[in-house]
């Protein structure tokens, strides 16, 4: 799978909110926030750092969390 270094935690999070995922909780913190995701029909479970300006290596944990297949992940975002 292709590098995904130059996604955006608002990208990714409405990614996830679009393939049905809910915003379980939300952790304030100094210099981002930390949002909790939660899928019922995947029975999947990720979260996102909203203080990282590009998501980096820290995508492939939120791919393999999510429990979406890596080939809507790439089509969705075109990498």
């Amino acid at each position: 799978m292709p590098k995904l270094t130059n996604l955006s935690p608002k990208k990714v999070i409405q990614f996830l909110l679009d393939y049905g995922f809910e915003e379980i909780r939300k952790k304030s913190r100094g210099r981002g926030d930390h949002r909790y995701f939660y899928n019922k029909k995947l029975e999947a479970f990720t979260q996102v750092d909203t203080g990282k300006r590009s998501l980096g290596s820290i995508v492939y944990s939120i791919i393999k969390q999510s429990k979406i297949d890596k080939s809507v992940w790439k089509n969705h975002f075109g990498v």
